[in-house]
């Protein structure tokens, strides 16, 4: 008795199969506004000051405010609607300077 192998393009096939069904749901995208832009700008500028104050040198600024913004910030949205990176994007005229 042979046991017949997958042909290797099966795998390829079910890969390209998944790719394709996954880009046919829209990406969540949040509507930024000028009001929650700077709310979420505020909330950034008052972190900036506590470090400032604390000065904990255990972590870069840049890597702090990055901690903050995936444990503090990101859980509002729900799950899939925010990316840390387009919080730092957001945010960034107020932590560029501190980073």
């Amino acid at each position: 008795s042979v046991e017949e192998l997958p042909s290797p393009n099966s795998d390829s096939e079910a890969g390209d199969k998944e790719k394709h069904q996954k880009s046919k749901i829209p990406r969540r995208r949040f509507p930024w506004t000028n009001e929650t832009r700077s709310l979420l700008c505020e909330v950034v500028r008052i972190k900036i000051q506590c470090l400032e104050l604390a000065k904990p040198r255990k972590e870069s600024a840049d890597l702090y405010i990055k901690n903050f913004l995936e444990t503090e910030v990101k859980p509002l949205w729900q799950p899939g609607w925010m990316k840390v990176t387009t919080l730092l994007r957001e945010s960034r005229e107020v932590h560029a300077n501190a980073t």
